[in-house]
């Protein structure tokens, strides 16, 4: 089967070459793979030229105006003309040298499952805080598979996303509302509304080098907060719920404590959006009332 590996990058060249030099040792005719690697103008045409010295890959470096995860995939999804699409990070390799084939594999053997994704593990480049947002990822995907209800899915992550290439998949897009933190989710929710079916599995790991510091960790948990009331549309309880598997986790003490510090910090996120909007509307609507009657 032929498809496209779509890679979202910010120019970082060392996580990206290391994504590239994954896909040369895979056990997978390379020449049915198209990979594309959309680039800034500041990274044309240097960081193409060296793109293409990657023998046995066939890369395409498209112009994108900007490095936004939600804008790169809705380019992925629009150019797509093979039948299977692969979407993944540059901070992204694969450990497995039989990862395409297995990929393909699963689409193969579930024909009427349009979207197939797996987990993050962590990889010698992930940084300290990395490993515990890495942790995070695997306790929302735990989470939403424990909780399976009618109206949830499986958490399916961005960055290990593959999708069948049909007309209905083409009419879906990534909201471009915020770049990062939950756009997938909002992105499947859409999907499984129409019927389409999602699948996670547990043997499709990619390695995420990612690389947070301290900084960008607390940042980006707070956003992650934001976009959970606001792309997700989870109702307040629900949001509560990912804490309650952390402890059952064989996993470092000290990860499992910052993998707690974060959830805090998007519950309080979350908090502040929903007392923002929702109490406050409703003490807006009771106070409407109270006049009219007034009047």
């Amino acid at each position: 089967m032929s498809l496209m590996i779509g890679v979202c990058t910010s120019g970082r060249i060392e996580l990206l070459f290391e994504c590239l030099y994954s896909l040369q040792k895979q056990d997978f005719d390379m020449s049915q793979v198209q990979i594309v690697v959309p680039l800034m103008a500041k990274h044309q045409p240097t960081l193409a030229k060296r793109l293409s010295h990657f023998d046995g890959l066939n890369i395409e470096t498209p112009f994108t105006d900007e490095y936004n995860a939600s804008t790169l995939r809705n380019l992925f999804l629009k150019t797509c003309k093979q039948p299977l699409l692969y979407m993944i990070d540059e901070d992204c390799s694969l450990p497995k040298s039989t990862h395409l084939r297995d990929l393909v594999a699963y689409h193969q053997a579930f024909p009427k499952v349009e979207v197939i994704g797996g987990r993050y593990q962590n990889g010698s480049n992930t940084s300290y805080f990395g490993k515990a947002y890495n942790l995070v990822c695997d306790l929302w995907q735990d989470r939403n598979d424990f909780y399976s209800q009618s109206d949830r899915l499986k958490h399916v992550l961005g960055g290990n996303m593959s999708l069948k290439i049909s007309r209905e998949i083409k009419m879906f897009r990534f909201g471009d509302q915020s770049d990062f933190g939950g756009e997938e989710l909002s992105y499947l929710k859409q999907l499984q509304k129409a019927g389409i079916r999602v699948m996670l599995v547990n043997g499709l790991n990619i390695t995420h080098n990612a690389q947070h510091d301290i900084a960008s960790f607390l940042s980006r948990a707070w956003l992650h907060g934001g976009n959970k009331y606001y792309l997700e549309k989870e109702n307040f309880g629900t949001v509560f719920k990912d804490r309650t598997m952390l402890f059952s986790k064989q996993r470092p003490a000290d990860e499992k404590i910052l993998a707690g510090a974060y959830l805090g910090i998007v519950q309080l996120s979350y908090l502040k959006e929903f007392v923002k909007n929702d109490l406050s509307s409703r003490s807006l609507g009771h106070w409407k009332r109270q006049l009219l009657k007034r009047t």
